[in-house]
């Protein structure tokens, strides 16, 4: 296989793994709180000199491997991804358990596996009275104590101060935002894990009682992502196809 084959299969490896992300996004598309994730594209040029290397395996490929040749090369990869933290339309529900935010920010919880974050959702009142995802990890506030409400209604301030049935001021949710959300890292069922805590501050972000936020991804513009995606991926197997037919034309027409 010469480098031509290289390049057009690291070209469809990347779009077989943008094509992951999107169906991802697409099966998301209704989970309250999604992000989007988008592949990073990048591409290497690269002379290498050192003569007699074997053949890339698939995963070399994909992590950006340059076959070795004195001749230069330009591999596309999919190097990594990045999620879009753009905010997801608001849909009023009226459940007073039903939390979103407005704004860049997140709710802080403490889960058996430390402190995570959450964009917002349906939330519940445990059997203990505390404040708690579906899941059973608590809603913490700007001291890091578990919130727990007293029996009856309560409200919740733009500035997510939470006041009981009797008009007195229970606890503030803690709602932090982070210089760069890349340090954001996706758990799963809607949680996000820190890998860094520097450079994060007091979120601003309006806390809207009885509003659950959607996910951000317009299907119309996924689908088009996809389209394109599986079009360019056609365009690098018709490319593999034909430098094969030209290899096979050297060797059985051309040699003789």
């Amino acid at each position: 296989m010469d480098k031509g084959s290289y390049v057009a299969a690291s070209g469809s490896i990347a779009q077989e793994r943008a094509m992951e992300y999107i169906s991802n996004n697409m099966a998301n598309m209704n989970t309250p709180g999604f992000k989007a994730d988008r592949a990073i594209f990048e591409s290497y040029l690269k002379d290498n000199l050192k003569p007699g290397a074997g053949i890339g395996t698939r995963a070399e490929i994909a992590s950006g491997y340059l076959p070795q040749s004195k001749n230069d090369s330009t591999y596309l990869v999919a190097s990594g991804k990045f999620t879009d933290f753009s905010q997801g339309a608001l849909r009023q529900t009226d459940s007073p358990l039903d939390i979103a935010l407005e704004g860049d920010g997140f709710i802080a919880l403490l889960t058996p596996d430390g402190e995570k974050y959450t964009r917002g959702g349906s939330f519940t009142v445990g059997r203990e009275g505390y404040l708690e995802t579906l899941d059973g990890n608590v809603v913490i506030d700007r001291q890091n104590s578990p919130i727990r409400l007293d029996e009856g209604a309560f409200h919740i301030r733009e500035d997510g101060t939470i006041a009981g049935s009797n008009g007195e001021d229970i606890a503030q949710l803690k709602v932090v935002k982070f210089a760069d959300n890349e340090v954001l890292k996706k758990e799963g069922n809607s949680l996000y894990l820190a890998e860094n805590m520097e450079n994060t501050s007091w979120s601003d972000a309006i806390v809207k009682q009885g509003f659950q936020e959607g996910s951000n991804i317009n299907p119309v513009s996924e689908m088009a992502k996809m389209i394109t995606a599986l079009r360019q991926y056609s365009t690098f197997q018709k490319a593999i196809q034909s430098e094969d037919e030209m290899n096979s034309k050297l060797i059985n027409q051309v040699a003789r």
